[in-house]
């Protein structure tokens, strides 16, 4: 976690967590960081969360679900 970083979760109609949003200005520092640690060489490893997450509905077919609400 990191200290002071102020975080918003956005849900979808059933109250499901689906995105965080963050401060533009907590994002610059973040890609900063990111930007300097590839830089040295040592590339954030994501690999330990794949599969972590799992969903009880299509991605794609929320998306899809999504944009339809819209127009």
């Amino acid at each position: 976690m990191i200290k002071g970083l102020r975080k918003n979760l956005v849900v979808d109609a059933s109250n499901r967590p689906v995105a965080v949003q963050i401060d533009y200005a907590d994002w610059l520092v973040l890609e900063s960081q990111l930007e300097n640690l590839a830089r040295r060489g040592k590339a954030v490893d994501l690999s330990r969360h794949a599969g972590v997450l799992s969903l009880s509905y299509d991605p794609m077919q929320h998306q899809i679900g999504m944009r339809e609400e819209w127009s």
